[in-house]
């Protein structure tokens, strides 16, 4: 998924995929200065709280969440367990 984030004119992006060759759960986040920061996760769960905390903070630094866009590749291959 593409999930994008507003503060005044700036506006910053994450991308949420599975990778399925790695088996790992992957964040990219797109700053407004063109800066990417990547975070890869083999457990779910891991990855369920980095999310969380990382809207979290977002949501402290006064980021808008936007309509999130779900793309049609990144997902497990199979039903994750």
């Amino acid at each position: 998924m593409l999930w994008f984030f507003s503060r005044d004119d700036q506006s910053l992006q994450l991308d949420t995929v599975y990778d399925n060759e790695a088996s790992e759960f992957v964040a990219r986040v797109r700053w407004p200065d063109g800066r990417e920061h990547v975070e890869r996760f083999t457990d779910g769960e891991a990855f369920r709280k980095w999310l969380a905390s990382f809207e979290t903070e977002l949501e402290s630094e006064k980021w808008k969440p936007n309509t999130p866009v779900i793309l049609p590749y990144g997902w497990p291959n199979e039903k994750l367990t």
